[in-house]
């Protein structure tokens, strides 16, 4: 019993179990899965979700400059123009609003998929 003992190779603890085939074949096909969502559903996902923060930097900095047109006598003096513009402002207003919350949700469902993934 002690030479049997002896012949057998002692596993350090830094090298790796080894998994039954199975197992590994589970790991590398829920690889796949993973690698298949992240190429078909998060890049096209993460892509417009960085197309929206560029249209509301757009929106934000419409809102500033037909914002800042409100102080302009000449615009406050003159009703069409304080209408026209208080329209946009307000038109702009509701482009944001819309924008934030698609932005929101875009963000929840990228996080969510990346959680499901194990993608930090």
């Amino acid at each position: 019993p002690k030479a049997a003992t002896a012949s057998k190779p002692i596993a350090s603890a830094s090298s790796p179990t080894p998994t039954p085939s199975l197992n590994r074949k589970d790991q590398r096909r829920q690889e796949a899965e993973a690698r298949e969502l992240r190429s078909k559903v998060l890049k096209p996902l993460e892509a417009e979700f960085e197309a929206l923060e560029l249209k509301i930097a757009e929106l934000e900095k419409g809102q500033a400059d037909w914002t800042a047109k409100l102080s302009d006598p000449s615009v406050v003096g003159t009703a069409d123009q304080f209408r026209h513009t208080s329209n946009q402002v307000a038109k702009i207003a509701a482009s944001l609003e819309t924008a934030y919350g698609n932005w929101s949700a875009l963000s929840e469902e990228i996080e969510r998929i990346k959680a499901r993934i194990g993608d930090p």
